[in-house]
Order: structure tokens, then sequence, then C-alpha cells
């Protein structure tokens, strides 16, 4: 036992410094009345469904729940930090945007009363019924729109990032990078295929990155 304490000892200060070295980023994403939204489908009122049955209309939906956030920088772990899988519900993607890595299969699942048609790049039209789902991936990162053939609202966004880690705001604008290597990072947030906000982060034990966007691609 004289040998082995030594040795269990020096095991719980590598671990503990391990522990220590750990970071997290936090951020938080507050937006001006002025800020410019841009929709993924230009037709604005009501539509009818092809049934006549009911009528929809898109919800007002926060920006920030539609942007991306990127973390890069050498040493980052590369993982999913969402769930690959967008959902149809009451004519609508929901999400409406979900980030992927190249070559992950995306799930799409149609939790709706009725059947929809969907479609994007490299997968065509397809039907999905009550219950139905269909899985698709993309090899080249981009942004690329999965549409219903029918309902001008019925659209999402897929990401495809290279960057190890990515991530969407929740409704309160707050998004987090946790458990990672101490050092320091670039970290960019995206809306609708553009740049609208880059920072370098140092990150240490746990940071908070405050991000106030005042209009379209200006913080």
């Amino acid at each position: 036992m004289a040998r082995i304490a030594p040795l269990l000892v020096a095991l719980s200060l590598t671990l503990l410094e391990g522990a220590a070295a750990a970071a997290e980023v936090k951020g938080l994403i507050t937006i001006s009345p002025d800020f410019q939204l841009t929709p993924l489908f230009d037709a604005p009122g009501y539509w009818q469904l092809p049934n006549d049955a009911m009528e929809v209309q898109p919800p007002l939906v926060d920006p920030r729940t539609e942007m991306v956030a990127e973390l890069r920088g050498s040493g980052l772990p590369s993982k999913s930090l969402v769930k690959p899988e967008l959902r149809i519900e009451d004519s609508r993607m929901v999400p409406q945007v979900v980030p992927v890595k190249p070559n992950e299969k995306v799930t799409v699942l149609n939790q709706d009363w009725m059947a929809h048609i969907v479609e994007t790049q490299g997968l065509r039209a397809k039907r999905l019924g009550p219950g139905d789902s269909v899985q698709h991936a993309f090899a080249k990162p981009g942004i690329y729109l999965l549409k219903g053939t029918e309902v001008p609202h019925l659209v999402a966004e897929i990401f495809v990032s290279d960057a190890p880690l990515v991530t969407v705001p929740d409704a309160s604008g707050t998004f987090r990078f946790p458990d990672i290597p101490s050092g320091s990072y670039n970290l960019q947030l995206w809306y609708r295929g553009k740049v609208i906000y880059k920072e370098p982060v140092a990150a240490k034990g746990a940071i908070r990155v405050d991000i106030q966007l005042k209009r379209r691609g200006k913080d």
C-alpha cells in the first residue's frame, strides 16, 4: 500500500488539474427594434391548405432562434450540440434552423395530422404521411433549404458547418459551448447565410459574451 498511495495522490492531482482546465463560453444575444428581419419565405399573410380545411399563418419568430453560433480554433472537440432533427408540426418546420456537420444525417419527421411533400438539394420530392420520416445528409458545408411543395411557409434552413462546435440560441438568446479546453478561439454568429458578428474569445473558466445587435450586419 505504501507504493500505491503516492500513485493515487498523483492521479487525483492530475484529474483535478484536468477539471480546472475545462472552460465554458456562454453567449447572450440582445437585439434592438431596428434589427432587420429576413423571413425564409416572401409570401405574407394567410394561405389556404389544399383541402381548404384550415388557415395557417407563420408565427412571429424571434430571429435569435434562427441564428447559428460557431466556435472555431485548435484543440476544440468536434461534437454535435444540437439534435439533427426537423419536425413538421401544424404545417410548420420546428425548428426553422438546424446546424449539422458534413455527412451527418438530418431526420425530418412529420408530426402533423396531414401528409406533406418535402424536398431539398439531393432529395427529390418526398411524401411524408403522418408519423413518417426521412433522413438526408449533405457532403459539403453550406446552407440548404428544406421546403414543403404545397405550403409556402413550410421551410427550414439546414446549416452544414465544418466548425468543431456549432449551436443555436434558445428563445432568450442564450447559447453555450460547455466543457471545452481553455484556450483562444473565434466566435461567429450567422443569420440567413451571413456572418453578422465575430469576436475572438479567451476561454478560461466560465466566460460570458454579450452580443448586442442593432441592425442587420452591425453589432
